[in-house]
């Protein structure tokens, strides 16, 4: 039997590894849940501009206190997140500029029992058409809303933004 131990430790190591690799890359072969299908007028444009960060509890008060009033996307951010706006190209910045903020449920607790706020907006850039789109909930949630537009609109990737605020470590799970 000693004779074969080195042979059974080997193969449990193997196995090990074996259910390992498969408990961390099987489950990205099976998404959770199967893609939105999209109109055939319609395609999905991902943004080559793309900032994200997750929420801390400071930032989320600021958030509560905030909500409901009339204020601007870009004074949202400069109180929850300012960095963000010296990370963003000029041009981009200014087209966030004074875009109301649109609160999309009323309430904050009503929001909160949703978890995912979503808007947008676009127009003419420099550079052709653009849409910067502001997204604040949770990360799986966001997966949801994908970023289509109309075929034959001129949208590129490269002229789409995205802002987006994540809940997932200040908000009790679902």
């Amino acid at each position: 039997m000693r004779k074969y131990l080195w042979a059974i430790i080997a193969g449990v190591c193997v196995a090990v590894v074996l259910i390992i690799a498969g408990v961390i890359f099987i489950p990205e072969l099976f998404p959770s849940s199967p893609p939105p299908s999209i109109p055939k007028s319609r395609e999905i444009v991902i943004p080559a501009h793309w900032w994200q960060t997750s929420l801390t509890e400071e930032q989320f008060e600021v958030l509560r206190s905030l909500w409901g009033t009339e204020i601007t996307v870009t004074q949202l951010l400069e109180a929850i997140w300012p960095t963000v706006l010296d990370e963003m190209p000029t041009d981009v910045a200014a087209f966030v500029g004074d875009d109301t903020v649109r609160w999309t449920y009323e309430s904050f607790e009503e929001w909160t029992e949703i978890q995912s706020m979503y808007f947008g907006h676009g127009g003419s850039s420099e550079k052709g058409m653009m849409i910067v789109d502001f997204y604040v909930g949770r990360r799986q949630l966001e997966r949801d809303i994908t970023f289509t537009v109309r075929k034959g609109s001129g949208i590129v990737p490269d002229n789409c933004c995205r802002i987006s605020l994540y809940t997932d470590d200040v908000l009790a799970p679902e």
